[in-house]
């Protein structure tokens, strides 16, 4: 879907990933409406006028040119290899016949971190547990941002153990 605001054209991937051109970012320095955290740009030159509450990444790549297939996967694997510096505070109540569990995960890289998936496993065995009603299972984090997580599981599912929330 393609959203017009001012001075933005921009392609809304999902809630808080956008796509936009150079001078999409270059705008964001006069105006910001969809509150845009972190910029990651793939062209020659980087973004020069910067909007101080947004954080800039830039990977040198030739104007007018595909990106080679490898170039990418490079840079989509350093987003990827962030995810370890996540950091996942849990706890989980019993109530009644179910688990209530709540976490909060957090970026602390500098690196935005792009479908962090969170699960729930059986806390001695790691086995995974479904079903699960979660807040949200798959999120995106910009650098230095955090969110809370929610998730409902049944005592009979857990089968007598403790639940606990993890990334992956």
């Amino acid at each position: 879907m393609r959203r017009r605001a001012p001075g933005l054209l921009l392609t809304k991937v999902s809630e808080r990933l956008y796509l936009g051109c150079s001078d999409d970012a270059e705008s964001l320095a006069a105006a910001n409406p969809h509150q845009i955290k972190a910029v990651l740009t793939l062209s020659e030159s980087p973004v020069r006028h910067r909007s101080p509450a947004v954080r800039y990444i830039h990977f040198p790549v030739r104007d007018g040119r595909p990106v080679p297939t490898a170039w990418l996967n490079t840079i989509l694997t350093a987003l990827e290899e962030n995810l370890h510096k996540l950091d996942l505070k849990s706890g989980a109540v019993h109530n009644g016949d179910a688990w209530e569990l709540t976490g909060k995960v957090a970026n602390t890289s500098e690196w935005p971190a792009l479908m962090v998936r969170i699960k729930v496993v059986r806390e001695k065995s790691g086995d995974r547990i479904l079903p699960v009603i979660y807040s949200d299972n798959y999120i995106a984090l910009m650098p230095g941002e955090s969110q809370t997580i929610t998730a409902e599981v049944k005592e009979q599912d857990a089968r007598g153990e403790k639940p606990t929330l993890l990334i992956g």
